[in-house]
């Protein structure tokens, strides 16, 4: 019984199948949020947990009233989409309130 022949992989330029494809986008649930920032005129905002999460149209996770670091300003933001939301309306976190009636203070611009 013979073994049947490894496929081989031709050699050359590959075609770019990536350059074709349509660009994704996906929608951060917070993205409701930074429309909300974008759109205040004041350079202080504060809301509570529950009208956070009116706006998002969703709970928050329940480390959001757990932790006050779920609410620390990230250099990076990349791994915090709630963080990238408040950064790229131009707010920072001042002030955090934990616990069921929670509530935090954003300001405008850098801490």
């Amino acid at each position: 019984m013979s073994i049947p022949p490894v496929l081989s992989i031709p050699t050359g330029k590959v075609p770019n199948h990536d350059a074709q494809a349509k660009e994704i986008t996906v929608k951060s649930k917070y993205e409701p949020f930074a429309e909300f920032l974008s759109e205040q005129r004041n350079g202080a905002v504060t809301l509570t947990f529950r009208k956070i999460e009116r706006i998002i149209g969703q709970p928050l996770p329940s480390s959001a009233f757990q932790y006050r670091e779920w609410w620390a300003n990230q250099t990076d933001s990349r791994e915090r989409p709630q963080c990238r939301a408040w950064q790229k309306a131009g707010f920072q976190v001042l002030t955090v309130s934990s616990g069921v009636s929670g509530c935090v203070q954003f300001t405008k611009g850098a801490t």
